[in-house]
């Protein structure tokens, strides 16, 4: 039986688990977080990849044999790296600007951690991706740490919190 490593900054992958659960397929699943160290949004490209370097290896010692980076923001800080260094399978979460393939919808906006926003990686997706500027980009400071409260408490503790952060975005 193959083994999965799955690994996010915080809760956030949990939802990626649940879907590759209900896909049913012959695997065991090994989830890390890095509770202590999340939200990303706001860490350095170095601090990231040494954190990250760190649960690959909590991974690797459960013999797992590929790695979902369940974090736009690990995978555009560190995927590549980690690829190079490592002798196994990386897949990242991207930032959904891939959508412009599949979409002729008009108005389109994308939230995401300003370290996402400011990577290298995110900045080539953009280029190649929206050179028209068809995607209304937003990068949000505290919208992460936010939306990890709710693993301590129920939405409606956060649902204000939630409307202010995004309280900009008009239809």
């Amino acid at each position: 039986m193959k083994k999965i490593g799955i690994l996010d900054s915080g809760i956030g992958g949990l939802s990626l688990l649940n879907e590759i659960l209900s896909q049913n397929f012959l695997a065991e699943y090994y989830y890390i977080s890095d509770n202590e160290n999340m939200p990303y949004g706001n860490k350095s490209q170095d601090f990231m990849l040494k954190r990250i370097r760190v649960l690959v290896q909590k991974l690797l010692d459960k013999n797992v044999e590929a790695i979902i980076i369940a974090c736009n923001t690990a995978t555009a800080e560190t995927i590549d790296k980690l690829r190079v260094e490592f002798d196994l399978p990386f897949f990242g979460i991207e930032p959904y600007i891939n959508y412009l393939n599949h979409s002729h919808d008009e108005n389109l906006a994308l939230i995401l951690t300003e370290a996402t926003y400011n990577s290298k990686r995110f900045q080539l997706l953009t280029q190649k991706l929206d050179s028209n500027n068809k995607v209304k980009i937003f990068p949000l400071k505290n919208l992460a740490l936010t939306i990890e409260k709710l693993k301590e408490v129920p939405f409606s503790e956060i649902e204000k919190d939630v409307y202010k952060e995004l309280s900009f975005i008009k239809n």
